[in-house]
């Protein structure tokens, strides 16, 4: 469009992305003993994402650390590939005391395995300081998993009153939704089900704009 129409200011338009964790069929992969044993065996809490500094990974290690302190038998699985940046995030990660006792992470979780780690989780945690959208947010919702996330514009604007919110990069509020939360204060699932729309209705909506866009273009042109 831009070598086509280059002297004209170009229409803008947007879409969400799809989700469809809850109807979708996976093919049965394997799911490493490991995982199983590490964490379905006592409840845990879990986070999806690329490991990054923005993604928050550490504000929630601080928190869950706080609460190990104090006696929780919560566990903690993070998964995500690295991404840039995410080499330090690791190191912190992994020099925890608490790494391959209650925290686990996993950077090449399979569909059948993220499917059986959102199925079973207490809750999803989104601890992002900025986002784009968020796509873990609105597969936790097709699924009807309780989210507790950082109370980013972006994450009010996708999930409503779904999630538990908390004050972006703050360890402590963290630590204070997720006691509430243990000691039956609300987990997400009661503020509603809220459905989500399919891939296939996204990837139609995206069609859609673009040809409508480039009809607007070439109008002006």
């Amino acid at each position: 469009m831009a070598s086509s129409f280059p002297e004209r200011r170009l229409p803008v338009e947007y879409f969400y992305l799809g989700a469809d964790m809850g109807g979708k069929k996976f093919d049965k992969l394997p799911i490493r003993r490991e995982l199983e044993n590490d964490l379905l065996k006592a409840p845990f809490y879990l986070m999806v994402g690329t490991i990054q500094p923005h993604k928050g990974h550490l504000t929630v290690l601080e928190a869950f650390e706080q609460m190990w302190k104090e006696g929780f038998s919560g566990k903690l699985s993070i998964v995500g590939r690295l991404g840039g940046k995410g080499d330090e995030v690791m190191k912190r990660l992994r020099t925890s005391k608490y790494f391959g006792k209650t925290l686990f992470v996993y950077h090449d979780a399979n569909d059948t395995e993220l499917d059986l780690l959102y199925r079973h989780t207490e809750a999803l945690v989104l601890a992002s300081y900025a986002e784009g959208f968020g796509l873990p947010l609105v597969e936790a919702m097709d699924l009807s998993v309780p989210v507790i996330a950082s109370d980013l514009p972006v994450f009010r604007e996708i999930g409503g009153d779904y999630p538990n919110y908390f004050v972006p990069g703050s360890s402590v509020d963290l630590f204070r939704v997720i006691r509430k939360r243990e000691k039956g204060g609300g987990s997400g699932k009661e503020r509603g089900i809220r459905k989500w729309m399919a891939w296939d209705e996204a990837v139609l909506i995206l069609s859609e704009k673009l040809i409508s866009c480039y009809k607007e273009a070439k109008i002006q042109a």
